[in-house]
């Protein structure tokens, strides 16, 4: 990328101007305002005197395939959509998928969005699409109750070995929720995604209904029972939403050292009333 106008090094404001970019087998590997350094290859030289560059945006929790069903029984209570949706997704097939996460994939890298968490079926479609587009992806399989929960471990184990190596694909254990997936199974997957150092990817406290639920059945806050019933939270967990999180249970967030993906269009498309307190989180 030669002569950028204006180069962003980092979010804290750091800028650089008339600045070029050389990169060499997907690595930025030399920026300066001189020639690039002897023994670069010569390839593809941008033109980027009238441009920006500036890092790129990942968006930590997506359902890349659901582009498909943008749109669909609008206007609802999660747990009414949630049954429309999952009335439609048994109909899918992966080709669907893989078409569908194209899609997806190219909205994004059009707003700078160069890598998502995922969690949808058919991971490899998903894989697939974003492999021939370029964009980094950390997904795997769905662990519900749905469908087989342990057999799903099996196969989320199989996806992380297989591309515990890769550049392009991080694997994820995605666990739906604490309502949507057998909570022995939680626990399960929690071991495994501690011992192969894999994110534990989970929705949590979306909905008052939710917490209200967790409450009266277990006697616990969601993120609480996930940390001090189902030892599921810890360094590796990415908790969800957290739109209805209680205070205190921030508490236990910061003491496990995990992390949290708020989703306020989400939130306020299904308008679900709470909204995560980023400020206290900070």
């Amino acid at each position: 990328m030669n002569r950028c106008r204006l180069v962003l090094y980092s979010w804290r404001g750091d800028i650089g101007k008339d600045v070029s970019v050389y990169v060499e087998n997907g690595r930025i590997a030399w920026i300066g305002t001189t020639a690039p350094p002897l023994g670069a290859k010569s390839g593809l030289v941008i033109d980027c005197r009238e441009h920006i560059l500036m890092p790129c945006l990942y968006n930590a929790h997506t359902h890349a395939a659901m582009v498909l069903l943008r749109g669909y029984h609008d206007d609802s209570e999660l747990m009414d959509w949630l049954g429309h949706m999952w009335a439609v997704e048994w109909k899918l097939d992966p080709h669907t998928v893989y078409l569908a996460s194209k899609l997806a994939i190219l909205e994004m890298i059009t707003g700078g969005t160069c890598g998502f968490l995922d969690m949808y079926f058919y991971p490899e479609e998903t894989v697939k699409a974003a492999k021939e587009i370029g964009i980094r992806t950390a997904l795997g399989p769905v662990i519900m109750g749905n469908v087989d929960p342990y057999k799903a471990i099996e196969i989320s184990l199989e996806f992380a070995k297989k591309f515990e190596k890769d550049n392009i694909v991080k694997p994820v254990f995605n666990i739906h929720s604490i309502y949507a997936t057998p909570h022995d199974a939680i626990v399960l997957a929690a071991e495994k995604s501690l011992e192969l150092g894999v994110p534990l990817h989970i929705h949590v406290s979306e909905t008052r209904r939710e917490v209200y639920e967790a409450k009266k059945r277990y006697g616990a806050f969601p993120v609480e029972l996930l940390d001090r019933k189902l030892k599921a939270l810890h360094s590796r967990t990415v908790l969800v939403h957290a739109g209805w999180i209680a205070s205190w249970e921030l508490e236990l967030v910061r003491k496990a050292r995990a992390s949290i993906v708020h989703c306020p269009t989400s939130n306020m498309k299904l308008a679900t009333a709470g909204h995560f307190p980023a400020y206290e989180a900070m």
